[in-house]
């Protein structure tokens, strides 16, 4: 169990480093605070004022799985794994303990984790879902910390795996379920859940998605392909690395029109092609796609995207001859993004130990290819060697 703590010394350059093993772990919670794990705390972090706070972690924070913040940026959600998995809710402000998700006392659960954890638009819910082999989605009053309802999380034949949950920023009873062989939309009312729309995805291995609009979502392949959606159809299939454009208002072979789902043979393993840490936010959606590789694109009308910037994260991976000829971790491939309440600076990690931020909305693609993330705070450690 976490308990939050204050300590007096900064932290961020600990020789454990940013752990990057845990889903969602760096966030901003407003313009000028991060909150990521290092050691076995986790650290609310002002760069600006050079100050931080912090939750302990119990175990030093080996059990903790994932991290989530709420819409508002009030609540920070630590998932932990055990005999039974449960998460802890926290005030981002004062760090105290608010409530914890417990699961059912009279449910047997072999699961011993979460394999995701997200927030209801409206910040009042938190949804998770537990792994191998249950897969049942829970949904729980953050308030009260009290499950209001249930659902089967994979697929009715038992095939599936649950990598996210992606709740629509509009409407709180709206959730989609993706991961391998699986794409769920499901609508709550009074507690009761159904499926609807798109959903035959066994033959897809499906990585991340992120809702734009009450009616519109995304979708992102391990092999590297984008999914865009409407009213729960698939509207076009683009492949990451070549679509400029998303325009939902488009006509039969106009711009951005591509081939339909029934034409594409999908790949279900993937090698540094696969779509990571999609995202929305007001001004337009980003997603990662291979090493250190992250595509910015700006909404420029309500039905209409456009590829604004490509950003990089630098290889700064140093081989060292005592390593494994096997090991082939590609140590700058993004594992998540955030964006600040401003919506002008994005927050990527990746598996080194650090931290990278880069400015939004400067020059664009014509006049920049490239831009460059920098490190944010001082250079941490991963392994022996400095990056």
């Amino acid at each position: 169990m976490a308990i939050p703590v204050a300590q007096p010394r900064l932290v961020l350059g600990l020789q454990t480093g940013l752990q990057t093993n845990i889903k969602g772990n760096a966030h901003f919670i407003n313009d000028e605070e991060v909150i990521y794990p290092v050691g076995g705390v986790l650290c609310v972090h002002n760069f600006y004022q050079r100050r931080q706070k912090f939750i302990k972690l119990g175990d030093k924070g080996q059990n903790v799985t994932s991290i989530s913040v709420s819409p508002n940026r009030r609540i920070i959600a630590i998932a932990e794994s055990g005999e039974k998995p449960f998460a802890t809710l926290y005030d981002a402000q004062t760090c105290k303990k608010r409530k914890q998700i417990l699961l059912p006392a009279d449910r047997e659960c072999p699961a011993r984790e979460f394999s995701a954890m997200s927030f209801t638009a409206d910040s009042r819910s938190i949804l998770v879902v537990t792994g191998d082999p249950e897969w049942t989605l829970y949904l729980y009053k953050c308030e009260k910390g009290k499950m209001e309802s249930m659902t089967r999380a994979n697929n009715s034949n038992g095939t599936g795996t649950v990598v996210q949950i992606a709740n629509n920023p509009t409407d709180s009873n709206l959730v989609v379920l993706v991961g391998n062989q699986l794409f769920r939309m499901l609508a709550c009312s009074e507690n009761s859940w159904r499926q609807f729309g798109f959903c035959k995805a066994d033959q897809i291995n499906i990585t991340c998605a992120a809702w734009l609009t009450q009616d519109r979502l995304l979708a992102g392949t391990i092999d590297g392909r984008i999914m865009a959606l409407e009213n729960g159809d698939i509207k076009a299939i683009y492949t990451a690395t070549e679509f400029m454009v998303l325009n939902f208002k488009v006509t039969e072979g106009g711009e951005g029109n591509v081939a339909a789902i029934e034409e594409i043979e999908f790949t279900k393993y993937g090698d540094t092609q696969e779509i990571r840490a999609l995202f929305n936010f007001n001004k337009g959606f980003a997603f990662a796609h291979a090493p250190g590789t992250v595509y910015l694109f700006e909404k420029e009308t309500p039905h209409k995207y456009r590829r604004r910037n490509i950003f990089k994260i630098p290889d700064n991976h140093i081989e060292h001859e005592e390593a494994e000829e096997t090991s082939h971790e590609v140590m700058n491939e993004v594992n998540f993004l955030s964006i600040n309440n401003s919506e002008d600076r994005l927050l990527a990690t990746c598996n080194e130990t650090q931290l990278y931020v880069v400015r939004l909305w400067g020059q664009d693609l014509n006049a920049a290819p490239e831009i460059q993330f920098q490190e944010m705070g001082m250079n941490l450690h991963h392994g022996g060697g400095k990056i």
